[in-house]
């Protein structure tokens, strides 16, 4: 029997060795960054997305610690959320590129390709057709991007983006997403699909030639409606990484709050909750990860796991915002505490004792931490 295995490790852009302050790497090595997403190329090759900030005219400091971010300047949580510095417009933000090999479990940038700073969230999604991304540029409509890359002897090579890596991506359709921020794109069929959210799930099927959308939904309720009612909505469910294949099922990895504040006592989530010392230092929630496994015909949640910490946590904000699958892991990357990239090695086996038909959460849900 295979044995169960998971591993993180954080990723850490590292300043050059001449502090060339108009450099891609000073710049957004001197950046907070967080919500890493990422997508194979080829061989040992992928790219990584991230969400990258910075106060304006403001150092990161060196005492930054992640958990005492209410009490840090530099940070965006800083004061709470009736200071004049929560999430102030005068950051500097934006979406940053590198690309990287992975060779046993191990990360290494090898280049630093551009960042813009009109879009964040930034998704890849690997497809027949190269990658492509999805991203908020605003307003919640979606907005995508696409790149394309050659290998060239031991070295892979960015031979074009649509658009520049610099500007905003091409608005998909027309559609204003209130529901939900983050979609989740993936490929099916050599069509592209995109979920918009879960309550029930919702889909798009995208005709990028013919400039048309095409809106689908699965018939049935899914079990994240029982959940949510169940617990009174304190406890809710979002979309997070594109969906890859999972057996001759697509599976994608969101995210799961709870909302320490209403959450019913005496329950799972409650209890949960109470212990929870990681937990969202200023609006008193816990964000955690579960996988979700869909038919991609019929477009119904098949199975689902526990919400989860993955190991080695720090601060209980976890957000999911990409998945790849490489030699025998799957690898999950995400952002700890609006502040840190990253990544999750787990196989397929720990997956499959992870995940459970439906069925199993018709009454409560649980809640754990995976430990290493």
């Amino acid at each position: 029997m295979e044995p169960t295995f998971y591993k993180t490790i954080e990723l850490k852009l590292q300043h050059p060795v001449r502090s060339d302050k108009l450099s891609l790497q000073f710049i957004l090595s001197n950046n907070v960054n967080f919500n890493p997403s990422i997508a194979h190329i080829v061989d040992d090759f992928f790219l990584i997305s991230f969400y990258t900030w910075r106060r304006k005219d403001k150092p990161i400091s060196s005492s930054y610690q992640l958990t005492g971010s209410v009490t840090d300047p530099y940070h965006q949580y800083y004061g709470g959320q009736n200071s004049p510095t929560w999430w102030r417009e005068d950051e500097y933000w934006g979406t940053g590129y590198v690309l990287a090999t992975i060779i046993n479990q191990n990360i290494t940038i090898i280049k630093y390709l551009g960042y813009n700073n009109y879009c964040f969230d930034m998704k890849l999604s690997s497809t027949n057709f190269g990658i492509s991304g999805t991203s908020n540029c605003g307003g919640g409509k979606i907005y995508i991007h696409n790149f394309v890359f050659v290998k060239n002897g031991n070295d892979v090579k960015l031979t074009s983006t649509y658009p520049d890596l610099k500007f905003e991506g091409v608005k998909l359709c027309k559609y204003n997403q209130v529901e939900e921020k983050n979609w989740s794109m993936y490929e099916y069929n050599e069509q592209m699909y995109i979920s918009q959210w879960l309550y029930p799930h919702h889909i798009v099927l995208v005709k990028s030639k013919e400039n048309k959308c095409i809106k689908l939904k699965s018939k049935n309720v899914t079990v994240f409606q029982h959940i949510m009612n169940y617990y009174n909505k304190s406890v809710l469910f979002s979309l997070s990484t594109p969906a890859i294949p999972y057996y001759n099922l697509m599976m994608g990895v969101g995210h799961v709050k709870i909302v320490g504040d209403i959450v019913p006592p005496y329950t799972t989530a409650y209890r949960f909750v109470q212990n929870d010392y990681l937990k969202h230092p200023v609006s008193n929630m816990s964000y955690l990860m579960f996988f979700y496994v869909f038919d991609p015909i019929t477009l119904d949640i098949v199975r689902i796991s526990p919400g989860f910490y993955p190991p080695n946590i720090t601060h209980g904000v976890v957000f999911a915002s990409g998945l790849t699958k490489h030699d025998n892991d799957y690898i999950i990357s995400y952002g700890e505490g609006d502040a840190k990239m990253k990544f999750l090695f787990i196989n397929n086996y720990a997956i499959d004792r992870l995940l459970s038909p439906v069925k199993y959460y018709d009454h409560g849900y649980e809640f754990i931490y995976l430990n290493e």
